[in-house]
This record gives C-alpha cells, sequence and structure tokens, in this order.
C-alpha cells in the first residue's frame, strides 16, 4: 500500500471515530436534556427517579393511589380460589350465564355474594341468588373486561405485598419504611422517539436502601424472555424483580429469578423479606 493509501484509510478510520464521538456526544446531551426536564426528580420521587435513571430510563408517569375498584381486588384475591373459578367463567361469557353453587357450603355461598354485590355496585354485573346457583347478567366493556383479567390480580399483588411488609415490620426493633408506586412508565433516557414509553411497570415498593419491581402474570403465559431480561436490568445484591403468576409451582424452580405464585405469596415474600431484612 503506497503512502496515499495509507493516509486515505487513516483519514477514513478517523472520520469514523470523529462520527461515533459526535453520536455518543448527542447521546449524553440528549440525556442529560432529558433528565434536566423530567419532573420527577423532585423530593417525593427523587431516589426512585434516580434509581431508573440508573438504569437508562427516566420516569414519564406514576400513581401513588391506589385505582377506584382496589377493593374489589382485595376481595377477589381474599376469596380466592372460588372468587377465580367464577372471574374465569364471567371473562368467557357474552350473555346471561348460571353459576353453579349446588356444592359450595353455606359460607361460600355468602362470600361469593358479596363478590357479586361488589361487582354490581361497580355495574360489572347484574345477578340474582338461587337455591343452588347464581343467576348472572355481564356487562362486560372493553375496561371491565381488561381490570378483571389482569389488573384485579395486579390490585390483589399490592395488597398482600403491603400487608406482609407490615407484618413483617412490626416484628422488627424499629419499623420497616416504605413507599408504593404503580403504573409506572417509563422511557429510554436518551431517547428522541415520540413514543409515550418504552416500558410499563405494575408497581414498585421503595425502601430507605432499596426498590423491589413487581410485574404480575394471570394469564397462562410466563414470557421468560421478559422476565429474565427484566431481573438483569433491574435487579442486584439489594434490588429485586419479582414476578407473580397464578399458576401453582415451586417457587425455587426459576431460582434465582424470582417468579412467586400468588397462592402462597404472602409467606413466599414474607421468607424473602426474612432472608433480605433479617430481624432489624
Amino acid at each position: 500500500m503506497d503512502n496515499k493509501n495509507i493516509i486515505d484509510a487513516a483519514i477514513s478510520i478517523l472520520k469514523k471515530q470523529i462520527e461515533d464521538l459526535e453520536q455518543q456526544n448527542h447521546i449524553l446531551e440528549t440525556t442529560a436534556t432529558n433528565r434536566k426536564s423530567n419532573a420527577f426528580f423532585k423530593k417525593g420521587t427523587k431516589k426512585l427517579a434516580e434509581f431508573f435513571f440508573s438504569k437508562g430510563y427516566l420516569i414519564i408517569s406514576l400513581d401513588t393511589n391506589v385505582s377506584e375498584h382496589y377493593k374489589l381486588g382485595k376481595l377477589i384475591f381474599n376469596l380466592r380460589p372460588l372468587s377465580w373459578d367464577f372471574n374465569s367463567q364471567l371473562l368467557l361469557k357474552h350473555e346471561p350465564f348460571s353459576f353453579d353453587t349446588s356444592e359450595l357450603s353455606d359460607h361460600q355461598k355468602n362470600d361469593l355474594r358479596n363478590l357479586c354485590l361488589e361487582m354490581q355496585k361497580r355495574n360489572f354485573i347484574k345477578f340474582s341468588q338461587e337455591e343452588t346457583s347464581i343467576q348472572v347478567e355481564p356487562f362486560m366493556t372493553g375496561e371491565n373486561r381488561y381490570y378483571l383479567a389482569g389488573e384485579c390480580y395486579e390490585e390483589a399483588n399490592r395488597y398482600l405485598i403491603e400487608k406482609t411488609i407490615r407484618e413483617f415490620s412490626q416484628k422488627c426493633s424499629e419499623p420497616l419504611s416504605f413507599k408504593v408506586y404503580r403504573n409506572i412508565k417509563l422511557k429510554k433516557s436518551n431517547s428522541e422517539s415520540e413514543k409515550l414509553n418504552d416500558m410499563q411497570l405494575d408497581f414498585v415498593v421503595e425502601f430507605p436502601d432499596r426498590f423491589y419491581i413487581f410485574e404480575t402474570k394471570a394469564g397462562q403465559k410466563l414470557y421468560i424472555d421478559k422476565w429474565v431480561d427484566r431481573t438483569r436490568l433491574f435487579g442486584d445484591d439489594l434490588n429485586k424483580y419479582i414476578t407473580c403468576c397464578l399458576q401453582d409451582f415451586n417457587p425455587y424452580t426459576f431460582d434465582p429469578f424470582l417468579l412467586l405464585p400468588m397462592k402462597t405469596l404472602d409467606t413466599d415474600f414474607m421468607n424473602l423479606l426474612e432472608q433480605e431484612f433479617g430481624q432489624k
């Protein structure tokens, strides 16, 4: 190769390096601008915003209050598995149907009646109770169907997680403080896209020194690649990414990834708190 070719090759390499540096600088400038304009880097949510920023994301929106159907979500969880069976049938039906109660105890029939009353108050159904059945007329709008298919389980999880933390805290020498955020929408910190968000999380528990991120899977598919990727992104020695599932299985099956069945979520999560925090 003669000198001219050597010089041309060197110039080409330098131009590519300059382009790469300019692109990296643009990304840094975009990230800094996005961070500066982000409203969540303030006192109340600053720690949460800093955590997600360290992972390459900015908070776009979040909720701190429970949803309008929180009470129904708690009831669905507390009356499981009866409520889950009823839910499954309700989601499949578009016309009035009969739910068989002939093999239920009087106590179970009363529980089911209370569930139906709560649903009726919220215009999910109309119902009447008979000797061996409940006659149900569904009003399954898209929003109602979405809630019963997934969101109610997210709220049941939140209720159980908060309850378990409080019970654990009572056993500690000092109360364990925490905050809960739900429906957290995230966008990549260097993004110039017009997409509203790149990721959505069910809810996050903020402890003084760590974050626990919870995802709820009500369907039959676990989407293993998704929770493995997010565990690697958000999880470390302190911070946890926890997937809660309706399926029943040994929670240690996927160790070290945290997949917990909702059926035993209170016990499994209490064990995790005792393991991670000890008896403070």
